[in-house]
């Protein structure tokens, strides 16, 4: 081989070894490096751990999370009649109950821990944070021991799913439902089963 060639040759494979070791190096960078960065929920495995610090209503509540952050919550899955009159104009009929219920499930203080569905979004249009709610003290718990189930139990909220995307526990949630009705509990019964009814 000529001596040009030669020269060439070594060249390259010296620009292949450095390439391969400058990617070698972006590749081996720490995703940890920034751990007080906020997680984002919707690549989490685990649920996140905050404390309640208020109760809206029957399926809304602030928490402040263990990062820091105070962030509004909806509970996923249920909708519970409305205690402000902000969207309806009127409260409706349990509306004061479904608060109640939540309240004494996750009273303000309580640990709890949040996690979202994959099959939803992260957010609703108002910000809020869409997720599964459940006491920390709940061991070994699933999204199926979260506070959507105490109130759907308790007859103070409803299925609730969003433009026909069903959630994960959707199924569970209706059976959990369907039981609060056969026995009448709740809105089913102080309502007359309206979940929507106004109280002027």
């Amino acid at each position: 081989m000529a001596r040009g060639q030669s020269t060439t040759v070594k060249l390259a494979g010296a620009v292949v070894v450095a390439i391969a070791a400058l990617v070698a190096g972006f590749m081996s960078v720490d995703p940890t490096i920034d751990e007080r960065r906020e997680p984002n929920l919707t690549e989490q495995t685990g649920a996140v751990l905050g404390t309640v610090d208020h109760i809206a209503d029957g399926d809304t509540l602030t928490v402040r999370t263990s990062a820091g952050r105070t962030e509004r919550v909806r509970l996923i899955g249920i909708d519970a009649p409305e205690l402000s009159t902000t969207r309806t104009g009127y409260a409706e009929c349990g509306g004061q109950e479904a608060r109640d219920e939540l309240e004494r499930w996750a009273p303000r203080g309580t640990r709890v821990r949040f996690s979202t569905d994959p099959t939803q979004d992260e957010r609703d249009r108002f910000g809020r944070l869409l997720g599964y709610v459940a006491p920390d003290r709940v061991q070994g718990g699933t999204a199926e021991d979260a506070l959507q189930v105490r109130l759907l139990r308790a007859g103070w909220a409803r299925v609730y799913v969003y433009a026909r995307s069903p959630f994960e526990y959707a199924r569970s949630y209706r059976e959990i439902a369907a039981e609060a009705k056969r026995a009448r509990r709740g809105v089913w019964a102080a309502c007359g089963g309206r979940f929507d009814r106004p109280i002027r």
